[in-house]
């Protein structure tokens, strides 16, 4: 009850429940002894008989009522414990992102489940003063859900509204040149960008740019990442001769840094054929065009 009293009021997936256990509860004095799922969902029945939590109606899920909720929480605050709670459910969000990172794509709504949990406890968090340990792990979990919602393409106005104040807390607990800082930025601006705010987006990728040819050098692969993404927006704005000279020196840096064949290179070509096509250049475009031999 503890664990679901900081997770989304929405439900919790057994399953989330079944992989908390099997790690050890968070206690008073400790983590408690590992259960097994079977007996995990025996105490759930026990719990469910005495009203404190129902069943979805599948069963895959749980969810505890938000007075009850509050109730536990403030019962956590008095006795200093809800620190630790919080602590040992972020622990184990961090561990479910870091799984998903390859395959976030194949159960998408697992992967948005993970990004509601993420934010529940978030806000339950939220009050804290920055410069703990559990506020970079906080920072770090932010940043899993804003990245899985960039992933998941469906949602950049919740992209923009995690984004904007992750972004702010970086800048300050990290850094303005922090790589994660700088991800952030990026995953942002391709939210302005997918939300039509293009000048938004071109200067928030623009300023990306600036920093890591500062912080990198011009020939850092994040560097020309971050050129790729400024000239597919400059393309996306119509601004479309300015896209094509930097999508000509990023096609140019690949070729140098990962090699001809390099499936970045192989982007890259892509890319600009596309500008020069938009640009009426089509003998140009053409030439880039894959050929029968191409990999």
């Amino acid at each position: 009850m503890d664990l679901l009293s900081v997770l989304s009021a929405a439900g919790v997936r057994r399953s989330l429940i079944h992989t908390a256990a099997r790690g050890g509860l968070a206690g008073p004095d400790g983590p408690l002894p590992r259960l097994a799922p079977e007996l995990v969902d025996r105490v759930l029945a026990r719990l469910a008989g005495g009203s404190l939590l129902t069943f979805s109606v599948d069963g895959s899920a749980v969810s505890v009522h938000r007075l009850v909720m509050r109730v536990i929480r403030e019962s956590l605050t008095v006795s200093n414990s809800l620190t630790l709670v919080c602590e040992a459910t972020a622990r184990l969000l961090d561990k479910l992102a870091t799984s998903l990172t390859e395959s976030w794509h194949e159960d998408r709504a697992t992967t948005r489940d993970l990004v509601e949990q993420i934010m529940a406890l978030d806000e339950v968090s939220a009050r804290r003063p920055l410069g703990s340990d559990f506020d970079r792990r906080m920072i770090r979990l932010r940043w899993w859900a804003g990245a899985f919602l960039s992933l998941l393409g469906d949602s950049p106005a919740q992209v923009i509204m995690i984004g904007e104040r992750l972004v702010a807390d970086q800048e300050r607990f990290l850094g303005p040149d922090h790589p994660d800082t700088l991800s952030s930025r990026n995953n942002l601006a391709a939210a302005y960008r997918d939300a039509g705010r293009m000048e938004e987006a071109i200067t928030m990728l623009e300023q990306v740019l600036a920093t890591r040819e500062r912080v990198l050098g011009p020939r850092h692969p994040a560097t020309v990442f971050s050129q790729s993404n400024v000239a597919l927006a400059y393309r996306d704005a119509g601004r479309i001769e300015k896209a094509i000279t930097m999508l000509e020196q990023v096609l140019g840096a690949y070729k140098r840094v990962l090699g001809p064949d390099h499936p970045d290179t192989l982007t890259s070509r892509g890319n600009l054929a596309r500008a020069y096509r938009d640009a009426g250049r089509t003998d140009e475009g053409k030439k880039l065009e894959p050929k029968p031999s191409d990999p």
